[in-house]
This record gives C-alpha cells, structure tokens and sequence, in this order.
C-alpha cells in the first residue's frame, strides 16, 4: 500500500518530491518482493513438514536478530527529528526550533527539509518516523481530526480544539503556538 509504510513510503515521497527515482525504487523495491514472495510459497507448497518448521524457526531467528539493535538501550545524546512540509516557512521555523532545542538541552537535533505534504508528515509522526513538525492549528482542525467542529476564527478556540482532538484521536501533543501568524 502506498503510504501504509516501509516501500509504498519511498512511492509516495517520490510522488509528493516529483522525483522519479524514489518512486521506482519503491515500486521495483516491491515487485522484486511479491516475486520473491511467490518463490518462497511454491517453494513450501512443495516442502516436507520438516523443512516448512525449518523454514519458520530460522524466518523467527532472522527476525528476532533484526530487533535486537533496538532493544540495547543507547548511551549516546538523545537525538530528535524535526521534519517540515514543502517550501521556506517550514525549513524556516525548523530550523528555529533546532537552535531553541540545541541551546536549552543536552539533545542534538536532525532537520528534514521539504519531507513531504500534511497527511505523509502526520504519518511519519504517528509512526515515530519523525518526533516533531510544525504545523498550523486551523490544518490540524480542518485536515487531521477525523471530526473537524465548526469553530470559529478565534485563534486560541481554533488552538484548543486541535490540541484537545489531536490528543484524544492519536495520544499526540499539540504544543502551544509560537507567536507567528500566517494571516
């Protein structure tokens, strides 16, 4: 599925970034799978009882070894990803946000300009792909939560309804806007 993660996420960023490479790394990435995938199956439906529990104890191995890097706890900085939407505001504001991050706390702080659109960002955050991204309350309200109430134009309602609702449809915080207006 494009979007859902893993290869259809290089699909979509290659659609979101127009670059043709992501997008073919995505889509051969995937069909190379599905035909490995394939193989593999034709390859049991004819295997013995034995070699299919074979199969799956060293597939549960592979697995579980592929996991173990994440499960040893990291003695190094904290490390927090701020990615942005397209264009110089948000590569403005990221950066804003590396400086304030790097000199009040012992965190270093990787910027991903130009990541993508509202919803590939909002996914990558609900995932842990990224840790923080700016956006606009009146997006949040009008674009992310799944009911979007009637509110008004006052910019402290619009704020609490996004950060009430973000925190109650997904377990995210909203913080508290800085003092920017893009009116």
């Amino acid at each position: 599925l494009v979007g859902a993660g893993g290869l259809g996420s290089f699909i979509l960023l290659g659609i979101d970034r127009r670059n043709a490479s992501l997008i073919l790394i995505g889509a051969i990435s995937s069909a190379i799978l599905a035909i490995l995938f394939n193989v593999v199956l034709k390859w049991l439906e004819k295997a013995k009882l034995r070699t299919i529990v074979a199969a799956f104890a060293v597939m549960v191995l592979g697995l579980g070894a592929s996991y173990a890097p994440s499960m040893i706890p990291n003695k190094e900085k904290e490390n927090l990803v701020i990615a942005g939407k397209l264009g110089p505001e948000p590569e403005i504001l990221m950066n804003m946000y590396k400086l304030l991050i790097e000199e009040n706390t012992d965190m270093t702080v990787t910027v991903k300009p130009n990541f993508g659109k509202t919803d590939f960002l909002y996914q990558a955050l609900k995932k842990g792909d990224i840790d923080i991204y700016p956006e606009f309350s009146g997006t949040v309200t009008e674009s992310l939560l799944q009911s979007s109430p009637q509110i008004g134009h006052d910019p402290e309602k619009v704020y609490e309804v996004a950060r009430d609702g973000i925190a109650k449809q997904d377990q995210l915080a909203f913080l508290k806007p800085m003092a920017y207006q893009n009116t």
